[in-house]
């Protein structure tokens, strides 16, 4: 079941976690884990990026993107065991101004990162010469779009994100539905490698 103390927001989920100074941070997907009954709960953009990342590292182990929008991860080993994972914001919402903002992010790359006010408010990013205001910032970050490392400044297009662009450049391009499925699974190992190049680099730095 989720945490009960999992909570809706303006723009999204916002489910708890200790090492962010409010305790919550949005959600990006819903995981359903089906394994002797249903187990359900949501990760962050980090978390989401980190299980696809291990998932496509994994020999024995595989993700299926959907054309719904839904992922599917299974591990060859354990018959009757899945991992499924619905993005809380469906990819349709995104918009032609957020689909700007989230490329200048992807070309921006290393060094984007959250500014806040005074009071801890996220109130921009920055993404080389670009910078996002705060209407654009929040419903980014509210929406899961973005993932931001644990204790640092640091953020990038999620897995969730990067679906919501497949899906806008699939509907601007005309492309057949059946594509689709090819899209969302680029897309979110897109987001898998970006996590891998952070991992490696905060390890490094450990």
């Amino acid at each position: 079941m989720a945490h009960h103390r999992t909570r809706p927001s303006r723009h999204g989920i916002l489910t708890p976690r200790s090492y962010l100074p409010g305790g919550y941070a949005p959600a990006a997907f819903k995981e359903i884990i089906l394994s002797d009954g249903v187990h359900s709960g949501y990760l962050t953009g980090w978390e989401a990026d980190g299980l696809i990342q291990q998932t496509a590292d994994h020999s024995r182990r595989t993700v299926e993107a959907l054309v719904r929008g839904e992922l599917r991860i299974r591990d060859r080993r354990i018959r009757h065991r899945e991992v499924r994972l619905t993005p809380v914001v469906h990819p349709k919402k995104l918009t032609a101004r957020q689909y700007a903002d989230l490329e200048l992010i992807n070309h921006a790359g290393r060094g984007t990162q959250l500014r806040y006010d005074p009071d801890g408010t996220p109130c921009a990013i920055e993404a080389g010469f670009w910078r996002i205001p705060y209407t654009q910032t929040s419903i980014l970050l509210g929406r899961g779009w973005l993932s931001q490392w644990p204790h640092t400044d640091e953020v990038y297009v999620s897995a969730a994100g990067c679906m919501a662009m497949a899906l806008w450049w699939h509907a601007q391009q005309g492309l057949p539905a059946r594509v689709l499925k090819g899209l969302y699974l680029d897309a979110v190992l897109t987001a898998a490698d970006a996590h891998r190049v952070l991992l490696a680099r905060h390890v490094g730095q450990a």
